[in-house]
This record gives structure tokens, sequence and C-alpha cells, in this order.
């Protein structure tokens, strides 16, 4: 009993043991985002279907999504956010290289847009996964996304957001709602940050799947304790261009 930390007895008196050992955080994957605009004379069906005809191969990234803003800072007005999903850094060192050795469609598609060496890298980690179904499975090929950006406030961690969202998700998720949840951890290529910046988000099962949720969830103006600043919500449209899983 002695090598139990007092947080943790806190913990346990508040929250019961079998909800803390539930709320234990997932070692997650990597997610690298691009922010790109589309170079004059395409379109960005051009550029969703040449993005889709790349040859990725075994060493390629699990999941590449392309991301049209609908609700959104003003700056992000003809650009697109670019999003690969890898296992963690040993993945995406070997497709990068596989890219890198590979004359196909890439050589293509990077005419078609300029993402002005604008490139992050954070971990994700996705909130009981277990009862989402985003995309229908992989079996749709667009849905609609919620993202709002958050700063860690000093003196909590990364457990303390995926806790926090994960009692937020059980309080807020209504019968049927398939959405899938989680948040990522900037950790490479944000605005000097450490570590404490955040991007909460929430992908459709569905368009209207997405549409529902937004009208059940609580849409509170305070900041929770684990969060210095958040940001306003913004809504995206987000297409499918490799499903590996």
């Amino acid at each position: 009993m002695k090598l139990i930390s007092r947080r943790l007895i806190a913990l346990l008196s508040i929250f019961g043991l079998s909800q803390v050992w539930a709320q234990s955080m997932p070692e997650g994957s990597l997610n690298e985002v691009f922010q790109c605009s589309i170079n004059p004379g395409f379109t960005f069906e051009q550029v969703l279907e040449v993005g889709r005809a790349i040859e990725r191969g075994p060493d390629g990234p699990s999941l590449v999504f392309y991301r049209q803003p609908i609700v959104a800072s003003s700056d992000r007005i003809g650009t697109i956010n670019v999003v690969r999903y890898w296992d963690n850094f040993e993945h995406m060192n070997k497709g990068l290289e596989a890219i890198q050795n590979t004359a196909s469609a890439a050589s293509h598609w990077f005419t078609m847009v300029d993402c002005g060496g604008s490139r992050r890298v954070g971990i994700n980690r996705n909130i009981d996964s277990s009862q989402s179904s985003a995309y229908e499975g992989g079996n749709l090929d667009s849905t609609l996304v919620s993202i709002r950006r958050c700063q860690i406030a000093e003196g909590h961690s990364a457990q303390d957001v995926y806790s926090g969202l994960l009692n937020f998700d059980q309080l807020n998720r209504q019968a049927g709602d398939r959405s899938g949840y989680g948040f990522v951890q900037m950790i490479m290529g944000g605005n000097g940050s450490k570590g404490s910046g955040i991007a909460i988000r929430t992908i459709g099962e569905n368009p209207a799947g997405l549409a529902r949720r937004l009208d059940a969830i609580n849409h509170t103006a305070v900041t929770p304790e684990m969060f210095s600043t958040c940001g306003d919500m913004s809504l995206w449209r987000s297409h499918i261009a490799h499903w590996g899983l």
C-alpha cells in the first residue's frame, strides 16, 4: 500500500478503481500533417484523384486523408490538410525512403500543390475506439471532421487530457453515436509549445452522424482545467486517399 502514490489514492477515491484503469492512455500512432495550397490550373478533385493513384506499398502510411476547410479561420481559404498516419517513427522513416526512391504519381502530385515546407508530426490517441466506426469503417469515401486546438495547462499531462476526454465522451456520447474521438499531441514542427499543443478531433461515422453529435454535446464556454487555452472549433470535409488498415 505504501507504494501507491497519494495522487493515485485520490483518483481511486474520486473515480473508483475500474474507471481509473479504464483511463490508461494507449501508446498511439504518428499523425503527420501538411498544410497545402492547390496550384493554379488544378482543382481539388484532380489533386484527390492523383493522390488516390499513388502506389504506397507495404512501407507506406497506414491511412491518408485530404481535408477541406468548411468552417475555419480565413487564412485557410483555398488550402487543404494532407494527413498521413504511421505506426511509429521507424515506419515513417521506411515510408519516406520508399517515396524518395519511387517515380510515380507522387511526383506529379507535388506539381499540383504547394505545401510550403509546412509539416507537423504528432502522437495520435483514440478515445475508446471500440465504440467508433469513422468513415463507416473505411467504406465511405468522405465524412465530416471537427477539430479544436488547445494548450495543455502547466502541471497537467497528456494522460490528464486522455482521462478528461474519455469522461467527456462518456457523458456526451448518445446511443448509436459511432464517431471517432481523440486527440493529437503535436511534438514536431509546431510553434515551440514543447508538446503542450493538442488538436481534439471528432471524425464522423458519416456526415449526418457528426452533425448529430455536434447537436448533442454540451458546447460550453468554460475551458477545462487541464487546458490553459482553447480555440474555436473548426469543421472539415475529410476524403480518404488511402485506407491501408
